[in-house]
């Protein structure tokens, strides 16, 4: 199937995000940089990650307290992120070192996706423990405020003291609203971008996050599905992994270079790489703008450095 039958049938494959052939060139990833994806269960069994560098991340707990959570989320993540190109999926960053939490499976009422914030927290600071250089959390809370637990932001704080990224998706309801843990201070906030380039219609949004915030891919995008399948998925959530991904492939060009950059450090380079929307279609919804892959990885070339936080 050619490029312009897949997008006819509204399949993105990673490869053809502009700019990731450029950054590909340089780096597809390296080990010493380590992902953490905190999401359900992996099915590392599938194809695209028989052979990829993904670790699970035991949360501990007692069997009575685990429930078995949903793998198609999860695999549909990492897939974007580690694969190394089975199927026709390619992950972003494949030669990266992944980590794997599963933050769904203790919650008794077998409700999918639901997650205190105190575990959320508490596998943040596990995935502090290995040392995690990124944090991916496609998932969130919507609120009417951003209110949130001091456990959360504590664990917040200690990856902006460490120079850890924590990247997560906005919601998808389309409207301006807080969703926690993206709308927190230190936390790259991600939405989606459909085929034309435009903020997707589902891809949430609220003043909080328009500096600290940008827009990715997220619209049918060819991931892993459980039991060795293919599948096309739209969300922020699989928007917030293709930046998750770049961030530690540029991550790894820097360290290629000898540059003394902190993952925390490219996520600000991304926000200030952005391309911003024009006023006639933005109204918010653009944040800081989309994307840009090309700007990034020159800065990280030229070895130019940033500060560290977002506000």
């Amino acid at each position: 199937m050619d490029r312009l039958a897949r997008r006819i049938a509204g399949l993105l494959h990673v490869h053809e995000i502009e700019g990731m052939r450029g950054l590909w060139s340089y780096s597809r990833g390296h080990p010493s940089v380590r992902l953490a994806i905190l999401d359900g269960r992996v099915e590392f069994t599938h194809p695209c990650l028989a052979n990829a560098h993904v670790m699970p991340v035991d949360l501990g707990g007692s069997r009575l307290q685990k429930s078995v959570s949903s793998m198609t989320h999860a695999t549909a993540i990492a897939s974007l992120l580690f694969s190394k190109g089975s199927g026709s999926v390619q992950g972003v960053g494949p030669n990266c070192t992944g980590l794997s939490a599963d933050i769904y499976s203790f919650d008794r009422s077998f409700v999918p996706h639901q997650c205190s914030e105190t575990l959320l927290a508490y596998a943040i600071n596990k995935s502090l423990e290995f040392k995690a250089d990124i944090i991916n959390i496609s998932a969130g809370f919507d609120m009417q405020s951003c209110n949130a637990s001091s456990l959360l932001r504590t664990a917040l704080n200690r990856c902006a003291e460490q120079g850890t990224l924590v990247v997560a998706s906005v919601s998808n309801t389309g409207s301006e609203i807080n969703s926690i843990p993206a709308c927190l201070p230190g936390v790259l906030a991600v939405g989606s971008l459909d085929a034309q380039g435009a903020p997707s219609k589902f891809s949430s949004f609220h003043p909080a996050i328009a500096k600290r915030g940008i827009l990715a891919p997220g619209e049918g995008l060819l991931c892993a599905a459980p039991g060795g399948a293919f599948a096309a998925r739209s969300g922020t959530s699989y928007a917030a992994a293709i930046v998750s991904g770049v961030a530690s492939v540029l991550l790894s060009v820097a360290r290629g270079y000898q540059t003394l950059l902190s993952a925390i450090q490219v996520g600000e380079m991304l926000v200030s790489t952005a391309l911003a929307c024009q006023d006639s279609e933005n109204g918010g919804r653009c944040l800081a703008g989309r994307l840009n892959i090309e700007a990034a990885l020159r800065k990280i070339v030229a070895g130019e450095r940033y500060g560290r936080g977002f506000v």
